[in-house]
C-alpha cells in the first residue's frame, strides 16, 4: 500500500526542515494523543548532523477528522510499512511514553521483516509492559475532568490548553484512544533486537522506576544505555534540555557507526 499523501506530503511523516547532508535522521514518535507538534522544535535544536521526522499518527492536528488507530502495534505498523518511504540514510528511532512503547514495536516489526534496522532504539519515559494493565481501562468512560487533571499531573500540557472546553473537546478522542491502547498493550517477547538502545526518564517521573528502565534490558542485544534526566515525565520541555537529550542521541548514533565499522 503507497504511503498517504496531500500535494505530494506524507500524511504520517512531518519533516519540516529537511537536512539531506545530515549525517542521521531520527524519527519521532509522540505520547499519547500527541502528534508531529510535539517535536516542532527539534529541527532546529538538532544541529547539522541530525534530520528530524515526526509521526502525525491519524487523529489529531491535520488528520484530526481521521479515526484514531485503536491498538498501539495497529499504528506500529503503519509506520513501518511507510518508513522506506521517509528514511535515506543511517537512522534513529525516539519515541515518548507511549510512543516509546511503539517505537519498540516498529523495530521489532522491522526485524521479524530483515528490513533495514535503526542504529539505535531511544526509549524516553516508559517502562515495557510486560503484561496487559487492564481488559477493560480505567480510560474507558473518563470524564472531561478527569482527563484533565491527568494531563496536569503529567505536565507538558499548556494550561491554556487544558483551561479550554473547545480544545479539550478536541484533543479528547485521541487522547482517550491512546491511553486506553497503552492500558491494553503487553510489550511482545520476541529475540533481542541487535540494536543500540537508549532508555532514559526523568529523574522525578513517577510513571517510570529505576528497575522498570533495566526492565528493557532484556529487549536488546547491543549496547545499552540508562540515563536519568532533571525534570518529571515531559523532562525535556526546554529548549536547553531538548538540546541535550539530542546530543546524548547523536553522540549514541556517531557510537554505534564506529561499532559497525570496527565489526567489519
Amino acid at each position: 500500500m503507497p504511503p498517504m499523501t496531500v500535494d505530494g506530503e506524507s500524511l504520517l511523516f512531518a519533516h519540516p526542515l529537511p537536512r539531506p547532508r545530515a549525517a542521521f535522521q531520527l524519527v519521532c514518535l509522540p505520547s499519547a494523543g500527541s502528534g508531529a507538534n510535539m517535536y516542532r522544535r527539534w529541527p532546529r535544536l538538532a544541529g547539522d548532523d541530525l534530520d528530524i521526522v515526526a509521526v502525525r499518527p491519524p487523529g489529531r492536528e491535520r488528520r484530526v477528522d481521521e479515526s484514531p488507530i485503536q491498538t498501539l502495534r495497529g499504528l506500529a505498523e503503519i509506520v513501518a510499512d511507510e518508513l522506506p518511504s521517509i528514511v535515506d540514510r543511517p537512522y534513529g528511532l525516539f519515541g515518548h511514553s507511549m510512543g516509546a512503547l511503539v517505537a519498540y514495536e516498529v523495530a521489532a516489526l522491522l526485524a521479524e521483516r530483515t528490513q533495514v534496522m535503526p542504529r539505535i532504539v531511544a526509549l524516553s519515559a516508559a517502562e515495557p509492559r510486560l503484561q496487559v494493565i487492564a481488559a477493560r481501562s480505567r480510560w474507558d468512560g473518563a470524564t472531561p475532568d478527569e482527563l484533565r487533571q491527568h494531563l496536569r499531573e503529567l505536565g507538558g500540557t499548556p494550561e491554556e490548553l487544558l483551561s479550554s472546553e473547545e480544545m479539550m473537546a478536541l484533543i479528547r478522542p485521541a487522547v482517550l484512544n491512546d491511553l486506553i491502547a497503552t492500558d491494553e498493550y503487553a510489550t511482545r517477547e520476541s529475540e533481542p533486537l541487535p540494536v543500540t538502545a537508549l532508555v532514559v526518564a526523568g529523574a522525578s517521573d513517577p510513571s517510570v522506576t529505576e528497575l522498570g528502565l533495566h526492565e528493557w534490558d532484556r529487549f536488546f542485544a547491543w549496547r545499552m544505555q540508562h540515563a536519568r534526566r532533571p525534570g518529571g515525565h515531559f523532562y525535556f520541555s526546554t529548549d536547553k534540555d531538548a538540546q541535550a537529550l539530542l546530543e546524548i542521541i547523536v553522540s549514541l548514533l556517531n557510537q554505534s557507526r564506529a561499532d559497525r565499522n570496527t565489526n567489519l
